[in-house]
This record gives structure tokens, sequence and C-alpha cells, in this order.
């Protein structure tokens, strides 16, 4: 009977879901980007496989990762200037058109619940929200 109503998590690796969250926070590069994996986290979404991996061939290191081809970015305030929003440009570019799908992610999370929507099948959809640890 216990088995029937079990919770069922699914994980990548030989890691617990909550492990790998906290591999993936202690890479990220900043408090932003670990409030984003709490975010999915809380919320049920897909957390992504790498963080802060360099992408071969091109000069990039998007925040995370989730295949070969999906890489996403969390833009800090610090992006809306001109010269860093040029730089970020040339870069989500180049990734494109090496095959990678890119996206992007602001400061502002209530923009969040729209991006995640936009791709159910990278983030999966948002199950009950769970407690914080």
């Amino acid at each position: 009977m216990r088995l029937a109503t079990a919770k069922v998590e699914v994980s990548d690796g030989p890691d617990t879901p909550e492990e790998h969250l906290q591999k993936l926070k202690a890479l990220a590069g900043s408090g932003l980007e670990r409030h984003w994996l709490d975010f999915l986290h809380q919320r049920g979404h897909v957390l992504p496989t790498y963080a802060q991996r360099a992408t071969p061939g091109i000069y990039a290191r998007p925040d995370f990762q989730y295949d070969k081809t999906t890489v996403v970015f969390i833009d800090g305030p610090v992006h809306g200037y001109s010269n860093i929003a040029e730089r970020d440009t040339k870069i989500r570019e180049a990734l494109h058109e090496a095959g990678y799908m890119v996206i992007s992610f602001d400061a502002d999370d209530a923009t969040w619940p729209v991006v995640l929507a936009k791709y159910p099948s990278v983030f999966g959809k948002p199950v009950v929200p769970r407690t914080a640890p």
C-alpha cells in the first residue's frame, strides 16, 4: 500500500535531486542563479544537467546546460549595460548558429514562469510547489 502512494523522483545521475541541486548551486556564478535553481526546484521543474560548462568551439560559458544543445543564461542587472548586452548578443548568435537552443531569463523572477512555459520539453511542467528545504 505504501508503494501505491509513494512519491517517485527521477534523477539524471546517481545523486538525489536535492544533492544535484546543491552541486549546481555550488557551481552557480551568482546569487541570482542560485535563486533560479531554487525557483525551479520548488516548482518541480527539471533541473539543468550542468552549470558553468564551456561550449566547445565557441568562446562561451552558459550559466546552465540541459543536454548537448540546450543552454540557459540567467541575466542579472549588469547585462543591461550596452557593452555587455552587445557581447551577450554575439555569443548567443554564435551558439544559435552552431545549433544550440539558447534560453535566457532576466533578473525579474516574475517573468520566469512565462519563459518556463514556452519550453515544457526542457523544463517540464510545474507540479505541486515544494516546501523550502
